[in-house]
């Protein structure tokens, strides 16, 4: 046997706009997460981009370093104040320093 149910109409408003009101509540939040995500997203790319940038400025000086003293070891070589054998020796290994960079 069914037993009669009623609802006012005033509970069911009230009922619907508590819905509401948490729905549009966690919109309005999720959207400042999103927000907050994407700050935190774009501060620490733009960090890594100057962690990079420094270290590409650090590696661009020691490239430059190891050019000077390659140059210097040529001359050295060509005006014979070292010999053939040391040339190949420091060159080469100028040249791995080089090539780890």
């Amino acid at each position: 046997m069914c037993t009669a149910h009623a609802i006012e109409a005033r509970d069911l408003y009230n009922a619907v706009l508590a819905d509401i009101n948490r729905f549009a509540d966690m919109a309005v939040n999720d959207e400042r997460a999103v927000r907050a995500i994407e700050k935190r997203l774009t501060e620490t790319d733009q960090s890594k981009a100057k962690a990079m940038e420094k270290e590409q400025k650090k590696l661009n000086k020691r490239l430059a370093e190891l050019d000077r003293l390659f140059s210097s070891l040529y001359e050295d070589k060509v005006m014979e104040r070292i010999t053939e054998r040391n040339f190949e020796m420091m060159s080469g290994g100028l040249h791995m320093q080089a090539v780890l960079l």
